[in-house]
């Protein structure tokens, strides 16, 4: 393969490497469900510890897939672009890989958005596990 055609394609191929791991879509899953989550919230939605979590984290991140925010002692993130989010929103959908239903609360998350939901969603969240 010429070098030109290697070259043209090796940002895409970087990012679908990236995406090639089963934890890393959940995580897209979510974020495509909920525009942006902390990491204690991907803990509790998805059950793995959080230097789990940050090393899949890191790796989309690096690939330029997700965007970080930090707001205290939580570290948030979200999808880079909207053209990474119909990406991943394809990938998702051909796949039949949805995780979660759309609404799906974390019960044990500590986080403030999460800790800012009213009592009675919280008991409709829980209901619905």
């Amino acid at each position: 393969m010429s070098n030109h055609i290697t070259n043209t394609y090796k940002e895409s191929t970087h990012l679908l490497k990236a995406m090639a791991h089963p934890v890393r879509l959940a995580i897209l899953d979510i974020l495509l469900k909920n525009e942006e989550e902390c990491v204690c919230h991907l803990e509790a939605v998805l059950g793995y510890r959080q230097a789990y979590l940050s090393q899949h984290l890191m790796a989309l991140r690096e690939a330029g897939l997700v965007v970080d925010r930090r707001e205290g002692r939580n570290i948030f993130y979200r999808i880079r672009s909207p053209d990474l989010l119909r990406f991943a929103s394809q990938v998702l959908t051909v796949g039949g890989s949805h995780l979660l239903p759309a609404d799906f609360n974390a019960i044990t998350c500590t986080c403030p958005k999460c800790t800012q939901k009213s009592p009675e969603l919280i008991e409709e969240a829980k209901e619905k596990i």
